[in-house]
Order: C-alpha cells, then sequence, then structure tokens
C-alpha cells in the first residue's frame, strides 16, 4: 500500500484529495494544526501529524515514511501582501527542506500551484507550460516563487507543480458566493472584466494530483481544467439552471466590482479578507483566464469527469445537504 503526506489535508482541495487518494487504496498522513477540522481525515482512517510548516521536528515526522508528498495548504486571500511570501514561499521552503533532509532520499512532491502564477493570456490563446509567465497579483507571484523553489531544489527533491484555474465544488466558499446571487434572483454578467475562462470541478483537480504523483516528471508543471473555455455569463447561467432558478440578467460593470470590493475590505474586521476584494478585482479586470491541459493529458492519462454543468450540479447538491444553501 503506497503512503501519501498531505499539507492542508483539512481543507477544501486537500480534503477532496484525501477521499481521492484513500479510494485508490493509499494510507494518508496528514499536518494538521490543533485547530483544524479533522473529522473528515478522522473517517478516512488518516495519520495526524501535529504540526505546522513552521515546524521542523513536525515536517520531519510528517515526510518521514512518505511515498509521496502533495503540497496543498496555501494562503489563498489575505489582508498582508507579505502573508504570501511567509506562506507560500517560506513554508514550501521548510517543506523541501524536510523532504532534502529525509534519511534515504526525498519522496517526489507534488506542489498545488495556480494558473494565476502563469497570469492571464493576453489575447485569448489558450496558455501552454511552455510560455513565459506573467502573474498579476501578490498571490500569483507567491505561487510562481513556490515554483521557482523546484528548481533550486532539483537533484535533491522531485518536484511536480500542478496549475489549476478557477476550482469549485463542495466545501467551496468562493463560488457559494455566485450561488447566493443566482438564488436572489440576479445572473451577473461582468462588464468590462474577464470574458473567457477555464474551470476545474475539485474531485478533478484531486485526480490530477494523483496522477502526478504516480506519473508526473520531476521539474515538469501541468495545467489542469475541464477541457472546456466558459464564457463568464455561461457560467452563472449554468448556476441558475442547476438551480431551476429563473434570473435577470444584470450588467455588472468592473467598476463597480472595485468600489464594491474597497467597501469590502473597509468594513471587514481586521485580520479576515473578503472574497471580493481589490486583489480578486485585478484578477477580474483580466480578459482571460484560459489554459490547455493537453500535456496532463498526454503525459499524466489525465481526463476530466465532470463537465460545468454536471460539476455545479454536483456542488448545489452538496450546498444543499450541508445546508448552505436552501
Amino acid at each position: 500500500m503506497k503512503r501519501a503526506a498531505i499539507t492542508g489535508a483539512s481543507g477544501f482541495v486537500g480534503g477532496a484529495l484525501a477521499g481521492e487518494l484513500r479510494r485508490e487504496d493509499y494510507e494518508i498522513t496528514a499536518l494538521v494544526r490543533p485547530s483544524s477540522e479533522r473529522a473528515h481525515l478522522e473517517a478516512l482512517g488518516a495519520r495526524l501529524v501535529m504540526g505546522s510548516l513552521a515546524d521542523a521536528d513536525a515536517l520531519a515526522e510528517f515526510v518521514r515514511n512518505a511515498d509521496v508528498v502533495h503540497h496543498v495548504a496555501a494562503v489563498v486571500r489575505t489582508a498582508d501582501p507579505e502573508e504570501f511570501t511567509r506562506s507560500n514561499v517560506q513554508g514550501t521552503r521548510a517543506l523541501l527542506e524536510a523532504c532534502a533532509g529525509r534519511p534515504g532520499g526525498s519522496p517526489p512532491v507534488v506542489l498545488v500551484s495556480s494558473l494565476a502564477a502563469a497570469g492571464p493570456s493576453p489575447d485569448g490563446h489558450l496558455l501552454d507550460e511552455s510560455e513565459p509567465p506573467y502573474p498579476v497579483t501578490p498571490y500569483g507571484r507567491s505561487k510562481l516563487a513556490q515554483e521557482a523553489l523546484a528548481v533550486e531544489f532539483r537533484g535533491r527533491v522531485p518536484v511536480v507543480a500542478v496549475r489549476p484555474p478557477v476550482v469549485y465544488g463542495p466545501r467551496d466558499k468562493a463560488v457559494l458566493v455566485m450561488f447566493k446571487t443566482v438564488m436572489m434572483g440576479i445572473c451577473p454578467h461582468l462588464i468590462g472584466g474577464t470574458e473567457k475562462s477555464c474551470m476545474i470541478h475539485v474531485d478533478d483537480l484531486a485526480l490530477a494530483l494523483r496522477l502526478a504523483g504516480e506519473h508526473g516528471k520531476a521539474g515538469s508543471t501541468y495545467f489542469a481544467t475541464d477541457g472546456t473555455v466558459h464564457g463568464t455569463l455561461e457560467i452563472s447561467r449554468t448556476i441558475a439552471r442547476v438551480l431551476g432558478r429563473r434570473t435577470l440578467t444584470l450588467p455588472a460593470p468592473i467598476a463597480l466590482a472595485r468600489i464594491l470590493a474597497k467597501i469590502n475590505q473597509a468594513v471587514t474586521p481586521r485580520g479576515m479578507t473578503p472574497v471580493l476584494n481589490e486583489e480578486k478585482v485585478r484578477d477580474l479586470s483580466q480578459r482571460f483566464w484560459v489554459c490547455s491541459d493537453d500535456r496532463a493529458r498526454r503525459e499524466l492519462g489525465y481526463r476530466s469527469r465532470f463537465d460545468l454543468e454536471s460539476g455545479m450540479k454536483h456542488t448545489a447538491d452538496w450546498y444543499r445537504s450541508a445546508g448552505w444553501i436552501h
């Protein structure tokens, strides 16, 4: 039986990955904080190592018996841009040092990066992994810096990076905002912002991560998507359709999003970051967030299982069962 170690296993993507690996008969070790939600991991029979990426002893124990390490933990939103560097870059460095120092050699490491590390497509063509990256946000720059560590540790730690676009699915609170907007009868149509984007259901991302750990080439980067480019309005209308809601299409100028982001940040308690913030608006200001996952399909044998309609229905069903929507 293979043994997988996962950081961020109590979170949205990490939880889905833990389930995917367990279904494939992996033993799971999870690095968790005392405050982390652990019920899902305990139900999977995971071995829990208490600690953080700043705890060298915990990291050594965490990677001790691993056949593969999946690094999912990351800061996605923060009021302090320096936190992206501290968590996403320095935390990754500490993990790679632990792997490099493991007696007997390092296990392969799969980094969960992001399309944000590559940046938007300038003209709408599908980005591939060979193109020069151009991140436009502090988060994207931190994920690119995280990827650069793979080069720094080359020869000591075999690293594979997976870059998903927008990730959605059960337990996701970001796309939940769109569901609640649609449930109010509003189908927002962004004007002056993102026109086309790629997406991936969290279970498909978990599949891509597992395959990257099993078949990925050290030093390689892979995009993973549902294989389709989606219009912004199409996404809202798909949510309305799976919810069975009639909606009014309402133009949402990007300038209004900037104003709302400033208001959100002003009224949000210190230390918290709203889903719609100024960095998110920078993302939304880019016309094309699109990429090709041909390399993952060719080299990893990856095939997405959810199209947008089935993925959003699966998400809606989970939201309802959890009481997040009614």
